[in-house]
């Protein structure tokens, strides 16, 4: 099917009109609703069979819900191909590759597709306190997930309201459908939140990331962040931060050491970064900390 894709932007969201023969089938919305993090609403009518592609960039977490008809997603290589029809949920994941949506002769199509970034989805976890659920890939969706999609597509506000509103409602609709909140932690996973714990304690000058910690642990990423919270209370960066300012205050009351060297030795990458990290955490400069530990007004 020859099918012509007309673009019209806004400040907000891109919108493209889908034609045939001067005759429009359906029409496209896409909204960023915050760095890392998109929607899109799809409303199709193929008169033949249509055949649309687009190429995906960075690592993405794909959730498709199929308000009406169905349609064929495949992406690149075929390592991932799937029918998707009405009243169904779907979650893939997609890295650099060209994603293909194929829709039948004859037949309507309406989605709404929630697009994730890495990123955005550990910390969407964290925040939530929530984990993937297992075997995401695809189900029914419930009927109270229909009427949030329904009531994200009535939207009646505009400008930055539309995109907290629809925000909100994407990572409800998320948390609903995909997401299970934690469950105790089991004895091995303790253990290993204790091991990485004491290798932060023991190393605070390391370059630190997530994925390398959760190498270290043998964990994704994602059951690190939900398992490390679960046992702490909190993220695997902030505790990180707080456990280097901790370390900063005892260098501070306790040493010679010039500020410069107590960030290169808590692991901040520059003293002005150490500066605002234990100002914003202590409400005062590490200068003025320091004479204040050392008696001095």
């Amino acid at each position: 099917m020859a099918a012509i894709l007309k673009q019209s932007n806004s400040d907000m969201h891109n919108m493209w009109t889908v034609t045939n023969n001067d005759k429009t089938i359906g029409r496209i919305r896409r909204m960023n609703l915050d760095k890392g993090m998109c929607f899109t609403h799809s409303s199709i009518t193929a008169n033949e069979t249509f055949d649309s592609f687009h190429y995906e960039s960075g690592s993405v977490y794909n959730f498709v819900f199929v308000l009406n008809g169905l349609f064929d997603i495949l992406t690149e290589n075929r390592f991932y191909r799937k029918t998707m029809s009405k009243g169904s949920a779907y979650a893939f994941k997609t890295g650099d590759e060209k994603i293909s949506k194929i829709l039948k002769k004859n037949i309507s199509s309406e989605a709404i597709i929630i697009k994730v970034s890495e990123e955005k989805m550990d910390e969407l976890l964290s925040d939530t306190g929530s984990a993937l659920a297992d075997g995401m890939e695809t189900h029914c969706f419930k009927k109270t997930a229909e009427l949030m999609c329904r009531r994200m597509l009535s939207c009646k506000y505009s400008g930055g309201t539309a995109c907290t509103y629809l925000q909100s409602a994407a990572v409800d609709l998320l948390v609903s459908e995909f997401m299970t909140h934690s469950a105790n932690t089991t004895g091995t996973e303790q253990n290993t939140v204790y091991e990485i714990v004491d290798y932060i304690e023991k190393n605070h000058s390391a370059d630190f990331t997530l994925s390398g910690l959760a190498r270290m642990a043998g964990v994704s990423h994602t059951k690190l962040n939900r398992i490390f919270r679960d046992v702490t209370g909190t993220s695997v960066f902030d505790y990180i931060r707080n456990s280097r300012i901790k370390t900063a205050e005892n260098y501070l009351s306790k040493s010679d050491m010039s500020i410069t060297e107590i960030a290169m030795n808590t692991g901040f990458s520059s003293s002005s970064h150490f500066y605002s990290c234990f100002l914003k955490a202590k409400g005062i400069s590490p200068k003025n900390f320091r004479s204040r530990s050392n008696g001095n007004n």
